[in-house]
């Protein structure tokens, strides 16, 4: 119902196999994440095997010079798989698992930090 309004508000679409592939998909990382997190949170803020952050450095244009850099997160799901951030970020914004998984993106990043 929510994909015909957006398509074409005051429109129907029939349920298809493959709208249900995407549910189920959705369904399986939304699960996933929740776990990803609840690991983190008994880990209380741990070094993750699950989430990892990668590094993208900021650019002064006139200078060259290192201004900064942005944190960015990434998760390996259960079974090893690398989860594109498009696909994970949205159920985790939905499902308020972005709070805790924003706390500890900003731990990490202080910790790797500190460590440097």
């Amino acid at each position: 119902m929510d994909q015909a309004q957006v398509q074409n508000p005051g429109s129907y679409l029939l349920f298809t196999s493959s709208m249900g592939n995407d549910i189920t998909e959705m369904m399986q990382l939304e699960h996933d994440l929740h776990q990803g997190v609840e690991m983190l949170e008994e880990l209380a803020c741990a070094i993750s095997h699950t989430f990892l952050l990668n590094y993208q450095p900021i650019i002064s244009l006139p200078t060259g010079n290192l201004v900064g850099f942005e944190a960015l997160v990434r998760w390996r799901n259960s079974r090893g798989i690398m989860v594109p951030p498009v696909k994970f970020i949205p159920i985790a914004e939905k499902t308020d698992l972005i709070i805790p998984l924003g706390r500890w993106i900003f731990w990490e990043a202080c910790r790797q930090l500190q460590e440097w």
